[in-house]
């Protein structure tokens, strides 16, 4: 089982626990209205930023952090993508080959 985010960046000192249970708690309180993830709420909050939240996120779902200026941006003419579609999902083509397409993504849980 994979840890949860809180749980990575009270670890790394992040954030605190009671600050945690608070954002646990707001997310509970807004569960009607819609799914909020816990890392966006701590970032509304204040609680931490997203240059600490990307790090812990990438640990959590074990998938390396990347910047897009790491990598060039390669046409993907030919694999039927949409440059709405990679737009509106944040995601970066970095590599296309005659067999596959790598991506980069800006939240890889969509």
């Amino acid at each position: 089982m994979r840890q949860r985010i809180g749980q990575i960046l009270v670890s790394k000192g992040l954030l605190d626990a009671d600050e945690l249970e608070k954002a646990l708690a707001l997310q509970r309180e807004r569960a009607g209205l819609g799914r909020d993830k816990l890392g966006k709420l701590l970032i509304e909050m204040g609680l931490v930023s997203s240059r600490d939240l990307l790090p812990a996120l990438a640990e959590q779902l074990g998938v390396p952090l990347l910047f897009a200026k790491q990598f060039p941006a390669v046409a993907v003419d030919a694999a039927g993508v949409s440059a709405a579609f990679l737009r509106q999902y944040r995601i970066l083509p970095i590599e296309n080959t005659e067999t596959h397409l790598a991506v980069a993504m800006a939240d890889p849980l969509d």
